[in-house]
Protein backbone atom coordinates (compact mmCIF):
# COMPACT_ATOMS: atom_id res chain seq x y z
CA UNK A 1 0.00 0.00 0.00
CA UNK A 2 0.81 3.73 -0.63
CA UNK A 3 -0.76 7.41 0.19
CA UNK A 4 -2.80 8.38 -3.01
CA UNK A 5 -1.12 11.15 -4.43
CA UNK A 6 -4.62 13.01 -5.04
CA UNK A 7 -4.79 13.60 -1.20
CA UNK A 8 -2.69 16.94 0.66
CA UNK A 9 -2.03 17.79 4.60
CA UNK A 10 -3.43 21.13 4.96
CA UNK A 11 -3.07 23.01 8.14
CA UNK A 12 -6.32 24.95 9.14
CA UNK A 13 -6.74 27.24 12.01
CA UNK A 14 -3.93 25.14 14.02
CA UNK A 15 -5.55 21.42 12.91
CA UNK A 16 -3.88 19.28 9.62
CA UNK A 17 -6.31 17.54 7.79
CA UNK A 18 -5.57 15.17 5.16
CA UNK A 19 -7.64 16.58 2.01
CA UNK A 20 -8.63 14.87 -1.58
CA UNK A 21 -8.55 17.11 -4.77
CA UNK A 22 -8.56 16.25 -8.37
CA UNK A 23 -9.47 12.64 -8.93
CA UNK A 24 -10.19 11.69 -5.58
CA UNK A 25 -12.83 14.60 -5.59
CA UNK A 26 -14.43 13.47 -8.37
CA UNK A 27 -14.88 9.50 -6.60
CA UNK A 28 -16.63 11.91 -3.41
CA UNK A 29 -13.74 10.62 -1.16
CA UNK A 30 -13.72 12.44 2.02
CA UNK A 31 -11.07 14.73 4.45
CA UNK A 32 -9.72 12.99 7.61
CA UNK A 33 -8.22 15.01 10.47
CA UNK A 34 -5.18 14.03 11.38
CA UNK A 35 -2.39 14.89 14.38
CA UNK A 36 1.59 14.70 14.19
CA UNK A 37 1.64 10.97 14.27
CA UNK A 38 -0.72 11.15 11.58
CA UNK A 39 1.18 13.04 9.39
CA UNK A 40 4.65 10.86 10.15
CA UNK A 41 2.83 8.07 8.90
CA UNK A 42 1.47 9.86 5.76
CA UNK A 43 4.95 10.89 5.11
CA UNK A 44 6.33 7.28 5.15
CA UNK A 45 3.63 5.89 2.80
CA UNK A 46 4.77 7.86 0.27
CA UNK A 47 6.39 4.79 -1.18
CA UNK A 48 4.97 0.76 -0.86
CA UNK A 49 4.94 -0.36 2.46
CA UNK A 50 2.83 -3.28 4.11
CA UNK A 51 1.74 -2.67 8.12
CA UNK A 52 4.95 -4.69 9.07
CA UNK A 53 7.62 -2.40 7.17
CA UNK A 54 5.69 0.31 8.41
CA UNK A 55 5.40 -0.30 11.89
CA UNK A 56 9.27 -1.01 11.75
CA UNK A 57 9.80 2.34 9.87
CA UNK A 58 7.89 4.11 12.33
CA UNK A 59 9.56 2.52 14.90
CA UNK A 60 12.79 3.97 13.48
CA UNK A 61 11.74 7.21 13.26
CA UNK A 62 10.53 7.33 17.13
CA UNK A 63 12.72 5.27 18.48
CA UNK A 64 10.58 2.86 19.92
CA UNK A 65 11.29 0.28 22.74
CA UNK A 66 10.70 -2.93 21.08
CA UNK A 67 8.24 -4.48 23.62
CA UNK A 68 6.00 -1.60 22.46
CA UNK A 69 6.11 -2.70 18.96
CA UNK A 70 2.53 -5.04 18.93
CA UNK A 71 0.60 -2.12 20.52
CA UNK A 72 1.97 0.33 17.91
CA UNK A 73 1.36 -2.28 15.48
CA UNK A 74 -2.15 -2.51 16.66
CA UNK A 75 -2.34 1.45 16.42
CA UNK A 76 -1.21 1.40 13.33
CA UNK A 77 -3.44 -0.56 11.77
CA UNK A 78 -6.16 1.50 13.50
CA UNK A 79 -4.82 4.43 11.61
CA UNK A 80 -4.73 2.20 8.38
CA UNK A 81 -8.17 1.51 8.39
CA UNK A 82 -9.62 4.79 8.55
CA UNK A 83 -7.39 5.85 5.19
CA UNK A 84 -8.61 2.88 3.66
CA UNK A 85 -12.30 4.03 4.37
CA UNK A 86 -11.70 7.81 3.53
CA UNK A 87 -9.91 6.42 -0.07
CA UNK A 88 -6.54 7.80 1.00
CA UNK A 89 -4.75 4.63 0.18
CA UNK A 90 -3.85 2.83 -3.23
CA UNK A 91 -3.55 -0.65 -2.16
CA UNK A 92 -1.19 -3.31 -3.84
CA UNK A 93 -2.82 -6.26 -5.73
CA UNK A 94 -1.88 -8.60 -3.30
CA UNK A 95 -4.20 -6.68 -0.63
CA UNK A 96 -6.74 -5.93 -3.26
CA UNK A 97 -7.65 -9.62 -4.84
CA UNK A 98 -8.18 -11.16 -0.99
CA UNK A 99 -9.47 -14.85 -1.84
CA UNK A 100 -12.73 -15.52 -0.28
CA UNK A 101 -15.31 -18.92 0.18
CA UNK A 102 -15.57 -20.56 -3.46
CA UNK A 103 -19.06 -21.31 -3.82
CA UNK A 104 -18.60 -22.87 -7.16
CA UNK A 105 -16.25 -24.10 -9.77
CA UNK A 106 -17.06 -23.66 -13.54
CA UNK A 107 -15.24 -24.39 -16.72
CA UNK A 108 -15.60 -22.52 -19.90
CA UNK A 109 -13.84 -23.59 -22.93
CA UNK A 110 -11.55 -25.23 -20.78
CA UNK A 111 -10.73 -22.05 -18.63
CA UNK A 112 -11.42 -22.69 -14.54
CA UNK A 113 -13.13 -19.91 -12.56
CA UNK A 114 -13.99 -19.72 -8.82
CA UNK A 115 -16.53 -17.91 -8.38
CA UNK A 116 -16.64 -16.68 -4.74
CA UNK A 117 -18.91 -15.13 -1.83
CA UNK A 118 -22.47 -16.37 -1.94
CA UNK A 119 -24.28 -18.40 -4.58
CA UNK A 120 -27.02 -16.25 -5.13
CA UNK A 121 -24.88 -13.61 -6.46
CA UNK A 122 -24.62 -15.50 -9.85
CA UNK A 123 -27.09 -16.40 -12.20
CA UNK A 124 -28.34 -19.44 -13.25
CA UNK A 125 -26.84 -19.62 -16.58
CA UNK A 126 -23.55 -21.19 -15.14
CA UNK A 127 -25.34 -24.15 -13.69
CA UNK A 128 -24.38 -25.88 -16.71
CA UNK A 129 -20.47 -25.02 -16.32
CA UNK A 130 -20.70 -25.82 -12.98
CA UNK A 131 -18.05 -28.72 -12.04
CA UNK A 132 -17.43 -31.38 -9.08
CA UNK A 133 -13.97 -31.11 -9.52
CA UNK A 134 -11.73 -28.08 -8.15
CA UNK A 135 -8.77 -27.55 -10.12
CA UNK A 136 -5.39 -27.78 -8.71
CA UNK A 137 -5.21 -23.84 -10.13
CA UNK A 138 -7.86 -21.88 -11.03
CA UNK A 139 -7.56 -19.86 -14.04
CA UNK A 140 -9.85 -16.82 -12.40
CA UNK A 141 -11.05 -15.91 -9.34
CA UNK A 142 -14.33 -13.94 -9.19
CA UNK A 143 -14.77 -11.69 -6.47
CA UNK A 144 -17.72 -9.48 -5.19
CA UNK A 145 -17.72 -6.77 -2.81
CA UNK A 146 -20.58 -4.17 -1.64
CA UNK A 147 -18.05 -1.84 -0.38
CA UNK A 148 -17.28 1.21 -2.73
CA UNK A 149 -14.04 1.14 -4.35
CA UNK A 150 -11.99 3.25 -2.28
CA UNK A 151 -8.52 2.49 -4.26
CA UNK A 152 -8.14 3.86 -7.42
CA UNK A 153 -6.43 7.21 -8.76
CA UNK A 154 -6.20 8.92 -12.14
CA UNK A 155 -5.29 6.62 -14.38
CA UNK A 156 -4.63 6.21 -18.62
CA UNK A 157 -8.49 6.42 -20.44
CA UNK A 158 -7.96 3.20 -22.88
CA UNK A 159 -11.95 3.05 -23.86
CA UNK A 160 -14.64 5.85 -22.94
CA UNK A 161 -18.16 4.51 -24.28
CA UNK A 162 -21.89 5.15 -22.90
CA UNK A 163 -21.78 1.59 -21.44
CA UNK A 164 -18.31 0.94 -20.64
CA UNK A 165 -15.21 2.95 -19.63
CA UNK A 166 -11.49 1.64 -19.70
CA UNK A 167 -8.94 2.60 -16.75
CA UNK A 168 -5.57 1.58 -17.44
CA UNK A 169 -3.27 0.84 -13.91
CA UNK A 170 -0.01 -0.43 -13.64
CA UNK A 171 -1.14 -4.14 -12.54
CA UNK A 172 -4.90 -3.80 -13.35
CA UNK A 173 -7.66 -2.75 -15.01
CA UNK A 174 -10.33 -0.64 -14.26
CA UNK A 175 -13.73 -1.10 -15.51
CA UNK A 176 -16.69 1.22 -15.69
CA UNK A 177 -20.24 0.27 -16.14
CA UNK A 178 -21.50 3.53 -17.18
CA UNK A 179 -25.18 2.23 -17.48
CA UNK A 180 -25.52 -0.02 -14.84
CA UNK A 181 -27.86 0.00 -11.24
CA UNK A 182 -26.09 -2.52 -9.28
CA UNK A 183 -22.53 -3.64 -10.63
CA UNK A 184 -20.78 -0.74 -11.19
CA UNK A 185 -16.83 -1.79 -11.10
CA UNK A 186 -14.52 -4.07 -11.95
CA UNK A 187 -11.16 -4.58 -11.17
CA UNK A 188 -9.52 -6.72 -13.65
CA UNK A 189 -5.76 -7.81 -12.84
CA UNK A 190 -3.61 -7.53 -16.21
CA UNK A 191 -2.64 -11.42 -15.57
CA UNK A 192 -6.53 -12.37 -15.63
CA UNK A 193 -6.30 -14.20 -12.34
CA UNK A 194 -8.65 -12.25 -10.70
CA UNK A 195 -11.79 -10.45 -11.49
CA UNK A 196 -13.17 -8.28 -8.39
CA UNK A 197 -16.60 -6.56 -8.55
CA UNK A 198 -17.58 -3.39 -6.60
CA UNK A 199 -21.44 -4.03 -6.58
CA UNK A 200 -24.68 -2.19 -4.58
CA UNK A 201 -27.01 -4.58 -2.79
CA UNK A 202 -29.68 -5.93 -2.87
CA UNK A 203 -28.98 -9.35 -4.75
CA UNK A 204 -31.79 -9.31 -6.75
CA UNK A 205 -32.57 -10.59 -10.30
CA UNK A 206 -31.33 -6.92 -11.50
CA UNK A 207 -28.42 -7.77 -9.99
CA UNK A 208 -27.67 -11.53 -10.86
CA UNK A 209 -28.25 -10.07 -14.51
CA UNK A 210 -25.74 -7.47 -14.23
CA UNK A 211 -22.80 -9.39 -12.62
CA UNK A 212 -23.37 -12.22 -15.35
CA UNK A 213 -22.81 -9.50 -18.38
CA UNK A 214 -20.35 -7.88 -16.43
CA UNK A 215 -18.36 -11.73 -15.83
CA UNK A 216 -18.27 -12.02 -19.27
CA UNK A 217 -15.97 -8.91 -19.86
CA UNK A 218 -13.43 -10.45 -17.56
CA UNK A 219 -13.79 -13.53 -19.21
CA UNK A 220 -13.70 -12.22 -22.82
CA UNK A 221 -10.20 -10.63 -21.33
CA UNK A 222 -8.78 -14.16 -19.89
CA UNK A 223 -9.88 -15.71 -23.16
CA UNK A 224 -7.86 -13.43 -25.05
CA UNK A 225 -4.77 -14.47 -23.28
CA UNK A 226 -5.58 -17.53 -23.86
CA UNK A 227 -5.92 -17.42 -27.91
CA UNK A 228 -9.24 -17.07 -28.09
CA UNK A 229 -11.83 -14.30 -29.32
CA UNK A 230 -15.46 -13.85 -29.51
CA UNK A 231 -17.23 -13.25 -32.69
CA UNK A 232 -20.82 -11.97 -32.51
CA UNK A 233 -22.47 -14.59 -34.57
CA UNK A 234 -25.34 -17.31 -34.71
CA UNK A 235 -24.01 -20.68 -34.83
CA UNK A 236 -26.00 -24.05 -35.99
CA UNK A 237 -24.38 -27.71 -36.21
CA UNK A 238 -23.87 -28.85 -39.86
CA UNK A 239 -22.53 -32.24 -40.44
CA UNK A 240 -20.68 -32.20 -37.14
CA UNK A 241 -18.72 -28.80 -37.42
CA UNK A 242 -19.84 -25.16 -36.28
CA UNK A 243 -21.31 -22.86 -38.71
CA UNK A 244 -21.04 -19.30 -38.07
CA UNK A 245 -23.58 -16.69 -39.39
CA UNK A 246 -22.32 -13.24 -39.08
CA UNK A 247 -22.85 -9.36 -39.93
CA UNK A 248 -24.07 -5.97 -39.06
CA UNK A 249 -27.03 -5.66 -36.44
CA UNK A 250 -30.09 -5.90 -38.05
CA UNK A 251 -28.61 -7.84 -41.46
CA UNK A 252 -30.24 -11.04 -40.19
CA UNK A 253 -27.68 -13.53 -38.72
CA UNK A 254 -30.40 -14.79 -36.33
CA UNK A 255 -32.90 -15.30 -39.20
CA UNK A 256 -30.37 -16.78 -41.07
CA UNK A 257 -29.58 -19.56 -38.34
CA UNK A 258 -33.22 -19.91 -38.12
CA UNK A 259 -33.80 -20.77 -41.72
CA UNK A 260 -31.02 -23.68 -41.05
CA UNK A 261 -33.00 -24.94 -38.39
CA UNK A 262 -36.09 -24.87 -39.62
CA UNK A 263 -35.54 -26.35 -43.04
CA UNK A 264 -32.64 -28.49 -42.56
CA UNK A 265 -33.39 -29.82 -39.03
CA UNK A 266 -30.05 -28.18 -37.59
CA UNK A 267 -29.10 -27.86 -33.89
CA UNK A 268 -28.84 -24.23 -32.84
CA UNK A 269 -24.96 -23.47 -30.81
CA UNK A 270 -25.83 -20.51 -30.08
CA UNK A 271 -28.05 -17.24 -30.96
CA UNK A 272 -25.85 -13.88 -30.68
CA UNK A 273 -22.20 -15.12 -29.37
CA UNK A 274 -19.32 -17.91 -30.29
CA UNK A 275 -15.91 -18.23 -28.95
CA UNK A 276 -13.50 -19.33 -31.09
CA UNK A 277 -10.46 -21.23 -30.09
CA UNK A 278 -8.02 -24.08 -30.97
CA UNK A 279 -7.67 -27.90 -29.87
CA UNK A 280 -4.30 -28.72 -30.59
CA UNK A 281 -3.75 -26.74 -33.84
CA UNK A 282 -7.76 -27.15 -34.88
CA UNK A 283 -9.83 -24.08 -34.60
CA UNK A 284 -13.30 -24.97 -32.77
CA UNK A 285 -16.48 -23.73 -31.12
CA UNK A 286 -16.59 -23.49 -27.44
CA UNK A 287 -20.00 -23.62 -25.78
CA UNK A 288 -20.36 -20.55 -23.63
CA UNK A 289 -23.53 -19.46 -21.45
CA UNK A 290 -23.47 -15.80 -22.94
CA UNK A 291 -25.88 -15.60 -25.58
CA UNK A 292 -27.56 -12.22 -25.98
CA UNK A 293 -31.89 -12.13 -25.47
CA UNK A 294 -31.59 -15.27 -27.66
CA UNK A 295 -31.80 -18.11 -24.51
CA UNK A 296 -29.88 -20.37 -27.06
CA UNK A 297 -26.35 -21.87 -25.66
CA UNK A 298 -24.68 -24.86 -25.31
CA UNK A 299 -21.51 -26.20 -23.40
CA UNK A 300 -20.58 -28.56 -25.97
CA UNK A 301 -17.26 -28.18 -27.77
CA UNK A 302 -17.66 -28.64 -31.91
CA UNK A 303 -15.04 -28.29 -34.44
CA UNK A 304 -15.04 -25.32 -36.87
CA UNK A 305 -16.58 -25.49 -40.04
CA UNK A 306 -16.64 -21.82 -40.89
CA UNK A 307 -17.85 -18.31 -41.08
CA UNK A 308 -20.63 -17.11 -43.52
CA UNK A 309 -20.48 -13.32 -43.19
CA UNK A 310 -23.71 -11.89 -44.52
CA UNK A 311 -24.99 -8.72 -46.52
CA UNK A 312 -28.47 -7.68 -47.49
CA UNK A 313 -29.24 -8.01 -51.00
CA UNK A 314 -31.99 -8.57 -53.44
CA UNK A 315 -30.97 -11.88 -54.39
CA UNK A 316 -28.68 -14.56 -52.81
CA UNK A 317 -25.29 -15.33 -54.01
CA UNK A 318 -21.97 -16.42 -52.48
CA UNK A 319 -19.38 -14.61 -53.05
CA UNK A 320 -15.23 -15.36 -52.04
CA UNK A 321 -12.78 -13.10 -50.44
CA UNK A 322 -9.93 -12.48 -50.51
CA UNK A 323 -7.63 -14.24 -47.15
CA UNK A 324 -6.69 -10.60 -46.19
CA UNK A 325 -10.18 -9.81 -46.68
CA UNK A 326 -11.39 -12.41 -45.02
CA UNK A 327 -8.97 -11.70 -41.75
CA UNK A 328 -10.07 -8.29 -41.86
CA UNK A 329 -14.21 -8.42 -41.87
CA UNK A 330 -14.64 -11.01 -39.12
CA UNK A 331 -11.88 -9.31 -36.83
CA UNK A 332 -14.64 -6.20 -37.19
CA UNK A 333 -16.94 -8.85 -36.20
CA UNK A 334 -15.42 -9.28 -32.82
CA UNK A 335 -16.24 -8.24 -29.82
CA UNK A 336 -13.21 -9.21 -27.94
CA UNK A 337 -11.50 -6.52 -25.83
CA UNK A 338 -8.91 -4.77 -27.56
CA UNK A 339 -8.14 -2.07 -25.46
CA UNK A 340 -4.20 -1.94 -25.82
CA UNK A 341 -1.99 -3.07 -29.11
CA UNK A 342 -1.09 -6.32 -27.06
CA UNK A 343 -4.88 -7.55 -27.09
CA UNK A 344 -5.40 -5.89 -31.00
CA UNK A 345 -2.07 -8.35 -32.18
CA UNK A 346 -3.55 -11.45 -30.30
CA UNK A 347 -7.18 -11.44 -31.58
CA UNK A 348 -5.76 -10.80 -35.15
CA UNK A 349 -3.24 -13.59 -34.75
CA UNK A 350 -6.22 -15.98 -33.73
CA UNK A 351 -8.00 -15.12 -36.84
CA UNK A 352 -5.40 -15.12 -38.83
CA UNK A 353 -4.79 -19.11 -37.61
CA UNK A 354 -8.29 -20.06 -38.06
CA UNK A 355 -8.91 -18.19 -41.51
CA UNK A 356 -6.11 -20.62 -43.37
CA UNK A 357 -8.16 -23.60 -41.81
CA UNK A 358 -11.65 -22.93 -42.51
CA UNK A 359 -14.61 -21.50 -44.90
CA UNK A 360 -14.69 -17.62 -45.04
CA UNK A 361 -17.38 -16.51 -47.14
CA UNK A 362 -20.23 -13.48 -47.91
CA UNK A 363 -23.41 -14.20 -48.73
CA UNK A 364 -25.34 -11.59 -50.04
CA UNK A 365 -28.84 -12.79 -49.49
CA UNK A 366 -32.86 -12.15 -48.60
CA UNK A 367 -34.44 -13.35 -45.62
CA UNK A 368 -35.77 -15.83 -47.59
CA UNK A 369 -35.23 -20.52 -47.63
CA UNK A 370 -33.44 -19.94 -50.81
CA UNK A 371 -30.99 -17.86 -48.65
CA UNK A 372 -30.14 -20.81 -46.48
CA UNK A 373 -30.48 -23.20 -49.07
CA UNK A 374 -27.70 -21.49 -51.69
CA UNK A 375 -25.50 -21.48 -48.45
CA UNK A 376 -25.80 -25.23 -47.59
CA UNK A 377 -25.17 -26.14 -51.64
CA UNK A 378 -21.87 -23.86 -51.35
CA UNK A 379 -20.93 -25.77 -48.20
CA UNK A 380 -21.57 -29.19 -49.29
CA UNK A 381 -19.50 -28.28 -52.55
CA UNK A 382 -16.82 -27.13 -50.78
CA UNK A 383 -17.15 -30.30 -48.21
CA UNK A 384 -17.10 -32.66 -50.71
Amino acid sequence: MRRNPYYLVREIKGKHYLLPFGQSIAKQFRGLQVNETGILLWELLSVERTIDTLTDAFAVQISADPESLPELKEDICTFIHSLNQCGALIMSPTELFQHGEVVAHIKIAGLALCLEGSADYYSPAFDAFITNDAPAESDMHVHVTFQTNPHMVAGTVLLHSELLSVVDYEDYFLLLFNENTKVHELLLAKDGTDALFYCDPPCDDVFREELFHAIREAFLYLASLHNMVALHSASVLYKGQAWLFSGRSGTGKSTHAALWHDNFDTPYINGDLNLIGFEGNSPVVYGIPWCGTSGISSKETYPLGGIVLLKQAKENRVESLSIDSQILLVDQRLISHTWTPELFDANLCCIEKAASQILICRLNCTKEKEAAQVMKDYIDQQLS
